[in-house]
Formats: C-alpha cells, structure tokens, sequence
C-alpha cells in the first residue's frame, strides 16, 4: 500500500507525459491521488488506466471522466470501489471512446447503468465487466437496445439478480461479435435451462 503520496510522484515524474498505461490497484488511492492525476494536461498519451481496489468516491470517478487530457484512453478499470451511480453517469459523458470498461463491485443501479450504455463514450464497447452490483431485468433490456450491443466480444453480468426475465432478454438479441458471456450469481430458477437451450 504506497498511499496518496505514490500518484503524486507518479504524476511528476519526467516519463508521466508519454506514458501508455497505468495499473495501480489496491494502493489506498483516494481523492488526493485523483486530484494529483488529473492536473491539466496530465498523462496525455494514457490508453489504460486501472484504479482497482482504492478508496475511489462517486466524486473522485466524476473527476476522471472529465480530465480531457484522456481522449486517448481506451481501457478504464475502476472495479472495487464505492461509487455508486455518479461514476457510470459521469463516464457516459467522458470525452473518449472505451474499449474495455470493469465497473464491477462498484455499487451501480439499474438506473446509473442505462445512463452509462447510452453514452457517447460507450458506443464502440468490445469488453463490459459489470458484475455483483444491483443490476436486474432493467439493464438487460436497456443493454439489448444500446449501440454497444453491436460491438460487444465479451459482457460479464455475473452476480446481479437479473433473473429469467433479463436472461430471457439478453438471449433474444443477436449479439453478432460476443464471444464471451458470464451469468453466474444471477438468480436464475431451477428450470432456466430452458432459455438456455
């Protein structure tokens, strides 16, 4: 655990303006790490960021996804941490175009996740990790409608209470590039087979 004090040497050191990628999970980050980050025109070049595992708010994700300097940023992991639906909302207006997205573990609603898949940043998904929040039926009918739905290779939906109806409803939809889908944990019944097969 390297505390606050880790992304504020991070952010001056003299590789910071070429840099590609940052992973810093489980390091006890909080919002002065993501105040240090986010500095005008910091990281300018970061196409991954992975902030698993911290002591992220709802506020400090409000202040990534507005930090223009990530424009680039194509992978964003923020799983494990207590955010709530400000997070999802406020990266629907992110100015960049994700690929990969882990918001699991991160306290989303149905509510914060319609908003997310019809954002403008989230229209070109290819990976969506979104499990053990408080996701039901609804998000499956309102990820079936959005554009992601076309560009989706792999969707992990494990461990909310989607129950048959939104299994039902994902099954219903083509899906042309998924390759990979995770179900587990989501309360399906004894004879849900039958969607299945």
């Amino acid at each position: 655990n390297t505390g606050p004090a880790c992304a504020v040497a991070i952010s001056g050191a003299p590789f910071m303006p070429t840099l590609a990628a940052l992973v810093a999970p489980e390091n006890g980050w909080e919002t002065s790490a993501i105040q240090a980050l986010t500095q005008p025109g910091f990281f300018p070049t970061l196409h991954a960021l992975n902030l698993a595992s911290n002591a992220l708010t709802g506020a400090d994700c409000e202040r990534i996804a507005a930090h223009e300097a990530w424009s680039n940023l194509h992978s964003l992991s923020l799983q494990k941490n207590p955010m709530g639906d400000a997070c999802p909302v406020a990266l629907a207006k992110m100015p960049a175009q994700l690929e990969h997205l882990v918001l699991a573990h991160s306290e989303m609603t149905d509510e914060g996740f319609e908003v997310l898949i019809t954002g403008e940043s989230t229209q070109k998904l290819r990976r969506l990790e979104v499990g053990w929040n408080a996701l039901t039926f609804k998000s499956a009918d309102a990820l079936v409608e959005a554009p992601c739905s076309q560009t989706l290779e792999s969707l992990s939906l494990e461990g909310n209470t989607l129950e048959d109806a939104g299994v039902a409803r994902l099954l219903q939809v083509a899906f042309p590039a998924l390759r990979s889908l995770e179900l587990g944990w989501t309360a399906l019944q004894d004879d849900s087979a039958a969607l299945l097969a």
